[in-house]
């Protein structure tokens, strides 16, 4: 099973809604330190990176 998904780029909605029937957080916009969560924020600690909400 996958808990996380990293991307470069912007998810597909039909991945977000698979992501979300599975549980599965899915990360996109890496930028240095910086990302988008698009789904299951609550997964992700802040610590040393800027999370941006996807939703």
């Amino acid at each position: 099973r996958i808990s996380v998904v990293l991307s470069f780029c912007a998810p597909t909605s039909v991945a977000l809604e698979l992501a979300e029937a599975s549980g599965c957080t899915v990360i996109g916009f890496l930028r240095g330190s910086r990302a988008k969560v698009y789904t299951n924020q609550w997964r992700v600690s802040a610590g040393r990176v800027t999370i941006v909400s996807g939703e």
